[in-house]
């Protein structure tokens, strides 16, 4: 749990937060010490997310487009081979699914490999749009990164509600390539991706990340505290563990 902003803070509270047990001396709790991390990998970014336009059948009658992936409690139905849809905070889908994921190159096998914060894999027999409306958590504002690609360079991806970065009908191109950078704040917490599928598309994506690179939820943290010299109990305001 992250420290609070404001407030008188106490040893015992940095100690609870940071996992310490024992005695500790101030000179443990630089950043990028003993106990402080300077990074986190982020698993709370996204608050909720809703979704339109899911299931439907995807390429060659026998791969499947479903929704959240996390909390899918359905079966695949007979037939099938893949299934498509998406992850939020790097969580792992259902087991009823699980066996079905695509680990072709394209869309990454979770939770081992998938090192996002969003991801979105999908594809289409037939013309098609579907949306995911991301809510962010409020300690998680600020800037990410939307990567995307099409396997045949004709789906389109619109992006709306964030501060900056909206895009309408944006093609993805057919290598993964950086196609917004997104500000969300305090009034722009709410983020919908939409994808338009104009025929058949054997395969595209989405990922969201936290850095100006693909795959990566990687978020500085402990910002206030120093890495060297005098530490003000203050100085761990919004603090947190790695």
């Amino acid at each position: 749990m992250t420290l609070q902003s404001s407030g008188a803070i106490s040893l015992d509270q940095i100690r609870t937060e940071y996992g310490i047990s024992g005695a500790v001396s101030m000179n443990q709790l630089y950043r990028n010490g003993s106990y402080v991390d300077n990074t986190k990998e982020v698993t709370d970014a996204i608050s909720s997310v809703s979704d339109s336009g899911f299931p439907w059948m995807g390429y060659s009658n026998d791969r499947y487009n479903y929704g959240n992936l996390n909390t899918w409690s359905g079966s695949v139905p007979a037939g099938g081979t893949k299934v498509y849809g998406y992850i939020i905070n790097s969580q792992a889908v259902t087991s009823a699914i699980a066996s079905y994921i695509s680990s072709s190159g394209q869309y990454l096998d979770p939770p081992s490999n998938d090192d996002t914060i969003f991801s979105w894999s999908f594809n289409s027999i037939t013309t098609k749009s579907a949306s995911v409306t991301l809510t962010f958590n409020t300690a998680r504002l600020g800037t990410y990164y939307a990567w995307g690609h099409c396997l045949d360079n004709f789906c389109s991806m619109a992006i709306s509600g964030a501060a900056s970065g909206n895009i309408s009908a944006t093609t993805l191109p057919t290598t993964h390539a950086k196609i917004a950078t997104i500000v969300v704040d305090s009034s722009n917490k709410v983020v919908t991706f939409t994808m338009n599928c104009p025929g058949e598309r054997i395969y595209a994506d989405v990922f969201l990340s936290t850095t100006d690179a693909l795959n990566d939820k990687t978020v500085l943290v402990n910002q206030s505290v120093p890495t060297s010299g005098a530490i003000d109990f203050q100085d761990f305001y919004n603090g947190e563990n790695a």
